[in-house]
């Protein structure tokens, strides 16, 4: 017994229709995602990360401000610099929300 010639393509219509609604989905998370929801997140990780290495009470949400990203894949860099300190620690974030990588810096004193 023959399959219909049209029953050959239904997997792949499946697929395709599958495919589409994860771009729909995807779509409208990136749609959603907005700048200030990043920046608090990411200063609440600050204060976690911060707590856990550092000792809790020195570091609050205000030390952490945010600039746009200059590396590919990078949309925001959230850095957090405790008061009194030269070190920083940046929060480098992609467009999906999702942390790209981090870093802790210690700022040099300028040479004379």
């Amino acid at each position: 017994m023959a399959w219909p010639r049209w029953l050959w393509f239904l997997p792949l219509g499946i697929i395709v229709l599958i495919l589409a609604a994860n771009g729909v989905r995807l779509g409208m998370q990136r749609a959603a995602l907005d700048e200030t929801a990043v920046i608090n997140h990411y200063a609440a990780q600050y204060l976690a990360d911060h707590a856990r290495l550092e000792g809790e009470g020195t570091a609050v949400l205000t030390d952490c401000a945010a600039v746009p990203g200059r590396d590919p894949g990078v949309w925001l860099v959230v850095r957090c610099r405790p008061q009194g300190t030269q070190e920083a620690w940046d929060y480098y974030i992609r467009r999906d929300g999702g942390l790209a990588f981090t870093g802790r810096e210690r700022a040099q004193r300028p040479q004379t």
